[in-house]
């Protein structure tokens, strides 16, 4: 049960970073575009 916690944590994180990444390359595209 405390290692399945860990994995649900872990893959939030996971998560999260992917999101906060794609939007920095997103912002960064579109003020290269302007």
């Amino acid at each position: 049960m405390k290692n399945k916690l860990i994995i649900c944590i872990l893959f939030t994180c996971l998560i999260s970073f992917n999101l906060l990444k794609t939007q920095s390359v997103a912002n960064a595209e579109t003020q290269d575009n302007s």
